[in-house]
């Protein structure tokens, strides 16, 4: 509404930005085990999980400066800018072709403060993928100054003009090699529960409550360095299936509502599926987006 007039004499920042995509494949292995307390309602359990990461296409912007400076009487717009995109797996994109591999660590610490209440630190996605194949490199840094349309004739057709094209003509180099780092983040969660005893005397989980705060050490897909914040409910009807909602704040989306569903078969197999955002369906004016996960597990 007000154009650049509020910025006259100013040097704004416009930075920094930021493009970053991931597609990537995992093989993991994982354990857990008691430090104290094994076998009692009360005590400490630990565990990790090591993952080899198979990277198949990236987009990753690790540097993305750019600031705007307008003349005191606006007579030119000056904008100084630097910037590099790496990418990988992109052209001819495969979803088999590996173009790069690297390392991931998950780590947590369960405390049982009794039968009925868990509380849970973990961080995640600890790691990075080294992109080695089909890569290409955008790069530009220098500044360009706009001065507005000079037109040759006001009722003909030429028009000479500045441009500021020059921004987006980078220098692309091809091959070498980059490093994207994973999305990692904090998770703290608190779970507390109460349990039932079925007919063939085995106890489980019938009523969960879940407080979880995750924090983002990075911008990268997965994670963001906004806060989040949530409270789940889930009921385990045992022999049929489990059910359960959940709000949250913070995030990726400032305000959402989710549900969970998961099918259980003969308490060995479980098929769930789940959303941590309806938002959008329930009050579209607060939806800022929509997801929707699938989950598969076998116990024995």
């Amino acid at each position: 509404m007000k154009g650049n007039k509020q910025f006259a004499g100013q040097r704004t920042e416009l930075g920094p930005l930021a493009l970053n995509a991931h597609y990537r494949r995992e093989y993991v292995i994982g354990t857990a085990f008691n430090v104290a307390g094994a076998g009692e309602n009360t005590g400490v359990r630990v565990g990790a999980r090591l993952k080899y990461l198979q990277g198949i296409g990236s987009l990753y912007m690790p540097k993305g400066e750019a600031t705007m400076t307008t003349d005191a009487e606006g007579k030119y717009i000056d904008l100084e800018f630097d910037y590099n995109v790496n990418v990988s797996g992109l052209k001819d994109f495969s979803f088999f072709n590996m173009n790069g591999k690297g390392i991931g660590l998950d780590a947590g610490v369960t405390v049982f403060l009794n039968k009925n209440i868990e509380l849970v630190a973990s961080v995640l996605d600890v790691g990075a993928i080294r992109y080695n194949k089909n890569t290409i490199t955008y790069q530009k840094a220098g500044s360009a100054r706009y001065e507005g349309f000079a037109v040759d004739q006001l009722l003909g057709s030429g028009v000479n003009g500045d441009s500021l094209a020059d921004i987006f003509d980078p220098t692309v180099t091809e091959g070498g090699s980059y490093t994207m780092p994973l999305d990692t983040k904090i998770c703290l969660e608190a779970e507390i529960k109460t349990s039932r005893t079925d007919d063939k005397e085995r106890e489980y989980v019938n009523n969960a409550i879940f407080i979880t705060y995750i924090q983002g050490l990075n911008n990268m897909p997965g994670a963001t360095t906004r806060p989040y914040f949530s409270v789940g409910y889930n009921h385990d009807f045992h022999k049929f299936f489990d059910a359960g909602v959940m709000a949250s704040i913070g995030g990726y989306n400032k305000k959402t509502f989710g549900a969970f569903f998961s099918l259980n078969i003969a308490h060995v197999v479980k098929l769930g599926f789940a959303s941590d955002n309806l938002m959008a369906f329930i009050i579209p004016k607060y939806g800022t987006g929509i997801d929707l996960s699938t989950n598969f597990s076998l116990s024995f």
